[in-house]
């Protein structure tokens, strides 16, 4: 994972996740989110990186 979101939640609803990139953590995440009652959405439109995900690599950012 590239942040601590996913940690954070796991720890505050004492839920164990897997934690890697498989479609069965992406489908215990969204059951967790289900779970929760939870909803994400990106709040970027576009933008660039620098051959990274995480947020202190994004450039030219457009917000939604």
């Amino acid at each position: 994972m590239d942040n601590n979101f996913w940690k954070d939640l796991s720890v505050i609803y004492q839920r164990t996740l897997a934690f890697t990139r498989t479609e069965e953590a992406v489908e215990e995440l969204m059951q967790l989110m289900d779970d929760l009652d939870l909803a994400l959405s990106d709040a970027i439109y576009a933008c660039e990186t620098k051959r990274s995900a995480m947020d202190t690599a994004l450039e030219h950012i457009e917000l939604n």
